[in-house]
């Protein structure tokens, strides 16, 4: 009697572990413009009421960090809530459009994520990004 066992020791993962005991994807050296889907932030930031500038400034952000870093989550569309965020906030006092404004709240319950992921991802981001966040 045959028994077909899968042959696992030819699947390469390509993770790694941080202090944390998260696990990220780790890029392709030849395929240095990883980016993921980009249309949820389209999607979610009009259910947020966000202006086109506010979503295209967020997608913007998302290539761009996509583009330079090498600390890719497993599940990437993670980092979605915090482009936005960042997006709304630099809206808000650098153009002074105070309508832009979301909280962490209010895009937390739109992406079903939690605060403290839209936390911990939109500080990252706005680090690597250089970007300064006035809360």
């Amino acid at each position: 009697m045959n028994i077909l066992v899968p042959m696992l020791h030819n699947i390469k993962m390509s993770k790694k572990n941080n202090l944390s005991g998260e696990k990220y994807m780790k890029k392709e050296k030849q395929d240095s413009s990883f980016c993921p889907d980009l249309n949820i932030i389209e999607e979610k930031g009009r259910e947020l009421n966000l202006r086109e500038t506010t979503i295209t400034k967020a997608k913007d952000y998302a290539r761009e960090y996509f583009k330079k870093t090498d600390k890719i989550p497993k599940h990437p569309e993670m980092l979605m809530p915090a482009f936005l965020y960042i997006a709304a906030i630099v809206n808000c006092y650098v153009i002074k459009d105070y309508g832009e404004r979301r909280t962490q709240a209010q895009i937390e319950k739109i992406f079903h994520v939690s605060s403290s992921t839209i936390s911990k991802w939109y500080v990252h981001i706005a680090n690597e990004l250089h970007i300064e966040i006035i809360l």
